[in-house]
């Protein structure tokens, strides 16, 4: 979705994930790890992880959001 293969530094990355829902409220931290630690766009991990908790089974639509962290404004969803 971005192409680092530029001569121009933009600045880090910001991956958002969030539910798709109209109010693109946080994903179950239960379910998946959003790791950024990383950060300076250098990698992100999104992982879904394993639970035996029945309650959590079913479907769960998500997106998320990518965009330069200098230009917020500038983003892909």
């Amino acid at each position: 979705m971005i192409s680092p293969a530029t001569t121009v530094d933009c600045g880090p990355i910001t991956v958002e994930f969030f539910n798709d829902d109209t109010g693109k409220t946080a994903i179950d931290p239960a379910l998946y790890l959003d790791d950024q630690t990383a950060g300076g766009g250098a990698s992100h991990f999104f992982s879904v992880l394993y639970s035996e908790d029945v309650s959590k089974k079913g479907s769960y639509p998500f997106k998320y959001n990518v965009y330069h962290s200098d230009y917020p404004a500038n983003e892909s969803e």
